[in-house]
């Protein structure tokens, strides 16, 4: 993305009337809207990776966001695994694939960092690093130079991008299959004419009506697949976007050929090979945002607080204050905050987000109950057996987001054929043509 002259060199928002100045050392004068997005270019284009600037597409014009989250917060999903430590953030402001390039690369670059994933779709990061050589406090600020904004995973950024996409995908594809169910009228019409004879009369006007209707679902509904081949070819890869884009672009613009020429056309092949792949993609898509909801639900299963028993009296203090060995009063209503077990009294739970039991269980003193469970009768003191961030809830939480963050080995599979598939088949057409 190239911004114009009249924008800010980082955000590509307005400058308003005070611009800030800086030379890039090369004798080129940049403008920036605020100090903010100065200091966040500084930082991008000293790290080495002013690429970003190219490199982004569909990003939304604006200044970075602000938070002053406090350090505390985060901690308490930090989770300690011998010399490494790992942390999963939600980041605020990702605003194009183009982030999470930045986000890895700029991150993957600071000593002590061990890796760095960010999931597009959840827009969460998973930081592994060295506490020895860098702080939680450290990796905090160093997103933040960028722009982003980090929070604790357990806070919400909004819409997901994934729901915004099927949202995106629907309209495309309900759009798409209007305009090709008409189409198909038309078509049927026009081979039926091919087997058993039509006047040019309406020949002619169904043609042109074919074209008028499937323009439509190859530009409109098809344009996802179109930029996708734009962006492969740029960065000189063949994607299956390009087999896609091809294949609907090589009906419809013989077809337009033909309809000047006499001969005949196939525009509902066109239509149909995005409409199709639409289907697909939405259900794909769909599957995806089910995954997060149900993610989502599993994360506002934990409370914030607890409420902690110390020398006879009790006191709602925060989740992460909680250690291995206090005691936390639960009654009926209430979500049990922690790993634990019953010391005393009793309480029918239900535990179905673990174990799918459709009934309430009765614990009593010497059971085991798990963190996230609601007690809808009775109350109980627990003794916790585990902090929040080795919970069960916690640990299948920081599975799931794990799962979705990195390719399984089937899709790493399908990473590599691809790369043979797609010049296979375009060298396999091209010899057909010209033999």
């Amino acid at each position: 993305m190239r911004e114009r002259g009249d924008t800010c060199a980082h955000c590509a928002g307005s400058l308003g009337k005070s611009p800030v100045l800086w030379e890039d050392g090369e004798g080129k004068v940049l403008r920036f809207c605020c100090p903010g997005c100065l200091s966040v270019y500084r930082v991008i284009h000293g790290a080495g990776l002013s690429a970003f600037y190219e490199r982004r597409e569909g990003w939304v014009p604006g200044p970075p966001e602000e938070s002053d989250i406090p350090i505390r917060a985060f901690e308490k999903g930090l989770i300690r695994k011998g010399d490494r430590s790992e942390v999963t953030l939600a980041v605020g402001g990702i605003r194009c694939a183009s982030c999470v390039w930045l986000i890895e690369r700029f991150l993957s670059g600071i000593k002590g960092v061990i890796s760095a994933r960010m999931n597009f779709a959840t827009q969460r990061l998973t930081l592994t690093f060295d506490e020895k050589v860098l702080s939680l406090e450290e990796v905090v600020e160093s997103i933040r130079s960028l722009g982003y904004v980090p929070r604790p995973s357990r806070a919400g950024t909004g819409e997901s991008v994934s729901s915004r996409e099927r949202r995106d995908l629907l309209i495309r594809f309900g759009t798409s299959a209007f305009f090709t169910m008409q189409l198909m009228i038309v078509t049927a019409a026009l081979y039926a004419g091919y087997f058993r004879g039509i006047e040019e009369t309406y020949r002619g006007p169904f043609r042109v009506v074919a074209l008028l209707l499937a323009t439509p679902v190859l530009f409109y509904g098809g344009y996802p697949f179109l930029r996708g081949t734009l962006r492969s070819l740029s960065a000189r890869a063949l994607s299956m976007d390009v087999l896609i884009a091809l294949g609907a672009c090589a009906a419809y613009f013989y077809s337009l050929a033909m309809l000047f020429t006499g001969g005949e056309v196939y525009f509902d092949t066109a239509a149909t090979i995005v409409t199709l792949i639409l289907l697909g993609r939405y259900l794909e898509s769909s599957a995806r945002v089910k995954a997060e909801e149900t993610l989502e639900h599993l994360t506002g299963l934990i409370p914030d607080t607890a409420l902690r028993v110390k020398e006879g009296r009790e006191e709602e203090v925060p989740l992460e204050e909680i250690n291995p060995g206090d005691r936390i009063r639960v009654r009926a209503g209430e979500r049990i905050p922690l790993d634990g077990t019953i010391s005393d009294g009793s309480i029918l739970v239900d535990q179905s987000h673990v174990t799918g039991e459709p009934l309430p269980l009765l614990k009593e003193a010497g059971d085991v109950v798990l963190g996230g469970s609601l007690a809808t009768d009775g109350a109980a003191t627990v003794v916790v057996t585990s902090p929040a961030e080795e919970s069960t809830v916690s640990r299948i939480i920081s599975l799931l987001e794990r799962v979705k963050g990195e390719k399984s080995p089937i899709q790493r599979l399908a990473d590599r054929v691809v790369g043979v598939f797609v010049p296979a088949v375009l060298a396999l057409a091209a010899g057909t043509f010209f033999l």
